[in-house]
């Protein structure tokens, strides 16, 4: 109405809260998105702005808008970019011809740092969002080893913003080489997740060449690898790694660390290990292992929550999107990551976490743990000496 020179006619009271406008004989009532929001109201017109942002328990709140609109025939207009709400993004992909749909958004084969995808995905770039914004939120993403939440947030693509792939397969791809092995005498770090009866115990190797290795262990005692995959949902896969010499099998019905260290420290080969990295809740469970295998090697514990696993997941990313990395083709690193979501939190911080009760994310626990370890060890400025002489 300002806009228009008309600003005087507005009345605005900013109570109750959030308030209304009266525009003479027209009545604006402001809203909130809370799952009561426009229940037994009756209206012409029902406007939601970030309709995007109602989750699954606000759904309800545009359920209650438009029965509003029952008395006088009205209409609903919903904003916003597709975001997390399911109802927005199921009334996008239905046919239905009460439904206009306007959709402005990249493909998922676009380039997401072409400033003509961003043009594509943002009409009003320029104009509501600069083109220095766009900018500087694609650096941001890339830097931070994802862009999966710049994708769905500024190029309105049909992902869901609040669960990630660790790795998408391309960026995993661009790192695979099969001639990888490390230098003769360099130094390494590893991961080590601990498993139990059901989950798999396993270890990842980054070397500081950036060579990448794995390996996972099972309990052979009750189940085979072929019923284990069977349970957890992945056909075959568990004897397909075992095959690949990416899985043993161990007595007893746990992970037999007795059995499953040696093969580690076989696979590490002649390479000094400056530190192994496990869950800080099993450390002495770790500890007594390393122990009674004779194995010296310093520990560092960390925990998979929003701290710690945010700043892991991070510098995997990192590691892979600079192809700073280097690692034979890994079934059981694929297996992994497609059972393994990162869940993000309001607040940004990123955990691994299962997409299904029965995944087995074992081995990306182990790979972000060391590419964690080695990428700080990495960035750690040198050490420098000044000697005075008197």
């Amino acid at each position: 109405m300002e806009a228009a020179g008309r600003g005087k006619d507005c009345q605005v009271y900013w109570y109750p809260a959030p308030g209304r406008i009266i525009i003479g004989d027209g009545l604006v009532t402001l809203s909130t998105g809370a799952a009561s929001a426009g229940h037994g109201q009756s209206l012409d017109l029902a406007v939601i702005d970030e309709a995007g942002l109602l989750g699954a328990n606000q759904t309800a709140c545009i359920e209650n808008y438009f029965d509003s609109l029952a008395a006088k025939d009205g209409q609903m207009l919903l904003l916003g970019t597709r975001g997390f709400s399911p109802e927005l993004n199921r009334l996008i992909d239905a046919t239905d011809p009460r439904t206009f749909k306007v959709v402005h958004g990249a493909s998922m084969g676009d380039d997401p740092g072409d400033p003509a995808t961003w043009a594509k995905a943002n009409p009003g770039l320029g104009q509501i969002k600069s083109l220095r914004f766009m900018e500087d939120a694609f650096e941001k993403a890339k830097a931070g080893g994802s862009l999966h939440a710049f994708r769905a947030w500024n190029l309105n693509q049909r992902l869901d913003p609040g669960r990630e792939l660790l790795l998408d397969y391309d960026t995993l791809a661009r790192c695979y080489d099969e001639t990888a092995e490390p230098i003769l005498g360099e130094f390494c770090f590893v991961g080590l997740d601990l498993g139990g009866s059901a989950s798999m115990s396993a270890a990842t190797i980054v070397y500081e060449s950036g060579v990448i290795r794995l390996i996972g262990a099972f309990p052979s005692a009750d189940m085979s690898l072929l019923d284990r995959g069977k349970r957890d949902l992945v056909g075959d896969l568990w004897q397909r790694c075992k095959d690949a010499g990416e899985i043993i099998e161990t007595s007893g019905s746990v992970s037999d660390l007795s059995e499953f260290l040696p093969k580690l420290v076989q696979l590490i080969g002649p390479h000094e290990v400056k530190s192994i990295v496990a869950d800080r809740y099993r450390d002495a469970e770790c500890r007594t292992a390393l122990y009674k295998a004779g194995i010296a090697w310093p520990i560092v514990f960390r925990s998979n929550g929003p701290k710690d696993g945010d700043l892991d997941i991070r510098a995997t990313r990192r590691l892979f999107m600079a192809q700073s990395v280097r690692l034979k083709r890994s079934l059981l690193l694929e297996g992994g990551i497609s059972e393994a979501d990162v869940r993000i939190s309001m607040t940004g911080a990123t955990r691994l976490d299962r997409s299904q009760s029965n995944s087995r994310i074992d081995v990306c626990q182990a790979l972000t743990m060391a590419c964690g370890v080695m990428l700080r060890a990495k960035e750690m400025p040198d050490v420098e000496y000044e000697v005075a002489i008197a």
